[in-house]
């Protein structure tokens, strides 16, 4: 395995143009070409909870655009906004919005005209308590989402509920609709998935492969899966289980989880990018890890990774974005305890 340190000196990305929305910075880098010389990212775009009183962060998604390999960025604005939920009583003292995170943005040159470009992320409904020191996502209450368009610029498609787990509330069938795909019903294997976050795509010639974070029942195990999917999103097929959970103990005894998944390109090769990261899920991300799969078809991973990112003296760093060419080599998240808390650094490191 390559292991790749990080350099000392942070190299922030800095996005122009971004308005209010990243008020508390950006987050969750995806990163595609558009076959025509331009790069494209989504992202997350944080901005503090206009309840006064509350920590409540609003998190959107946005898109921006590089003319030159990824030296500079222009933000060509927002495709998700957080909004209010009002909720009804009981729950009518809570403050809640609906966040658009860990979007995914891919350019897929083999799909209809009107659905080349493609946009997957996870929504959810996020409370605060009065008096309680945190937010609190509620997951139950979220799906896989997704839009199509002929363009970056748009016409974004309208929303679509892709994918569900075993927990989704079907109350929320009010909102858009009802899933288009159950996937713990797809295959046994997916059956103890709670939820599904942290989605990544790749095209083919033949398919557009989803990587996915499964978020356990209690009792199961959390692990990364992959789907074989159709260009237009509507057919999908499981294709196996490519980490669980109880695997990430080999890269650092404090390590439990495989969090913020992605699928990339390099030097000819088709990658898994996880972040292994300290448990309960999510607590904090420790680098990225970058597989290469011996088969994509049969989920199949070669068992060490390439290559690894890492930074030991970080609290949390992770979620690498990546696109072939891109200047300043692999993208990733820090969490700084300084507003705006959430950045993105250029690594100057290619896997």
């Amino acid at each position: 395995m390559n292991v790749l340190a990080l350099a000392a000196a942070a190299l922030w990305l800095t996005v122009p143009n971004l308005h209010d929305d990243g008020a508390n910075g950006i987050f969750d880098p995806s990163l595609t070409a558009d076959g025509r010389g331009a790069l494209w990212m989504s992202y997350s775009a944080v901005q503090p909870s206009p309840v006064e009183g509350t920590k409540l962060e609003r998190i959107s998604t946005r898109l921006a655009v590089s003319r030159d390999g990824g030296k500079t960025w222009r933000d060509t604005g927002a495709v998700n906004r957080s909004e209010p939920q009002k909720l009804p009583p009981p729950h009518d003292t809570l403050s809640a919005v609906w966040e658009h995170e860990v979007s995914r943005v891919l350019y897929d040159p083999y799909a209809p005209p009107n659905a080349r470009w493609k946009l997957v992320w996870h929504r959810y409904l996020r409370v605060y308590p009065p008096g309680a020191p945190d937010s609190r996502g509620l997951f139950e209450h979220g799906w896989i989402a997704a839009k199509t368009a002929p363009s970056p610029n748009g016409p974004w498609s309208p929303e679509r509920k892709l994918f569900t787990g075993l927990g989704y509330d079907a109350i929320d069938d009010g909102v858009i609709g009802p899933p288009e795909v159950l996937l713990d019903r797809l295959a046994g294997d997916l059956g103890r998935c709670a939820a599904f976050t942290e989605p990544g795509l790749l095209a083919t010639r033949e398919h557009v492969y989803v990587s996915l974070r499964c978020a356990p029942a209690p009792g199961s195990e959390g692990r990364v899966v992959l789907l074989a999917c159709d260009h237009a999103l509507r057919a999908c097929t499981y294709r196996g289980t490519l980490l669980r959970d109880g695997e990430a103990r080999a890269f650092g005894p404090d390590l439990a989880t495989f969090s913020a998944t992605d699928l990339v390109e390099s030097r000819g090769r088709a990658l898994l990018v996880v972040s292994p990261a300290t448990g309960p899920p999510g607590d904090g991300y420790r680098g990225c890890l970058f597989f290469a799969f011996d088969s994509l078809d049969d989920a199949r991973l070669r068992p060490q990774p390439v290559a690894r990112i890492d930074d030991p003296d970080a609290r949390f760093e992770g979620a690498c974005g990546y696109v072939a060419g891109l200047v300043g080599g692999v993208f990733i998240n820090e969490y700084v305890p300084a507003r705006p808390n959430f950045r993105i650094r250029r690594t100057g490191l290619t896997p």
